[in-house]
């Protein structure tokens, strides 16, 4: 990505991370009222009409470094639902595919208007869902770079009814170009929440419907991705994949002795790993993606 688009992410990272939080929204309304500002703003004909595909230079909205990384400042973001226990919060940490839901911290609650039927992803034994849903809210148009109302594809989780946010991914119809100039529709991230995770994941969407769609790597490996038809996206098709680490895979840190400080910068992240769509489009996640 362009310096243009890494300090915008950091400001809309510090933006997410300080906005105050309203109480619990009723679900159904979010959708209706969604429903109908699509409907009048004809948003599922512009969408087509830039061929909605998610800005993976989103991570400028991707919350994961100041909602789901951080240490204990993230209590000012922490909401719950009020009346009924918290099932997130009444015993261990539980992960699905791409984040973990730990009982003692929370996440805002989401406050923009849904546009579709969240995504189930998973579902954790207490009950909750983990979810990828698209909202119509505040951000920045990463094509023309000016604040507008755009499109934000969300990683987050539904308790009790309520959706909560943990990461702001990609913007379906309002995205950027990465530096080979391709419209970035890929965002890969570790399992968030999770400590010392050996999994990542890719979350993105392909234009139309495809009849399939798949992952490969440089050695060989190759497999199909889960994916939903258009009914998260209007006019492309969401997928996600989740991957192991590679064998070897060396950790970036850093080891002190005395004052001194050495820096091991270790593997790029992430992993070299291509999309392929049964109509012949694919691309990589250094070209089409970007990293959470």
């Amino acid at each position: 990505m362009s310096d243009h688009h890494d300090d915008t992410i950091q400001l809309e990272r510090l933006v997410e991370a300080d906005r105050p939080h309203p109480p619990a929204p009723d679900l159904d309304g979010l959708l209706a009222g969604g429903r109908r500002k699509l409907r009048r703003q004809r948003i599922g004909t512009s969408v087509a009409a830039v061929a909605v595909t998610v800005a993976i230079g989103v991570p400028a909205y991707a919350a994961v470094g100041a909602l789901s990384e951080r240490g204990d400042d993230s209590t000012g973001d922490v909401a719950s639902d009020s009346g009924e226990p918290d099932a997130g919060r009444a015993g261990e940490t539980e992960c699905g595919v791409m984040l973990c839901v730990d009982p003692d911290r929370g996440h805002r609650l989401e406050d923009g208007e849904l546009v579709s039927e969240p995504w189930v992803v998973s579902q954790f034994p207490s009950g909750t869902e983990e979810v990828v849903y698209v909202v119509r809210t505040e951000g920045r148009d990463l094509a023309t770079g000016k604040p507008d109302e755009v499109n934000a594809l969300m990683l987050g989780y539904r308790q009790h009814g309520s959706l909560y946010r943990v990461a702001r991914t990609l913007q379906p119809g309002y995205e950027g170009r990465s530096a080979s100039g391709d419209t970035v529709t890929m965002w890969a991230g570790r399992l968030l929440g999770a400590k010392d995770p050996d999994e990542f994941f890719v979350l993105g969407y392909v234009e139309g419907t495809p009849d399939s769609i798949t992952w490969s790597t440089p050695d060989g490996d190759q497999g199909p991705v889960s994916h939903l038809d258009g009914s998260l996206i209007p006019g492309h098709t969401a997928f996600y994949v989740e991957r192991l680490l590679p064998a070897g895979w060396d950790e970036p840190g850093y080891t002190q002795e005395g004052d001194a400080v050495r820096i091991t910068p270790g593997d790029a992240f992430p992993p070299p790993l291509t999309i392929h769509t049964s109509d012949g489009w694919s691309c990589s996640l250094q070209d089409c993606g970007s990293v959470g």
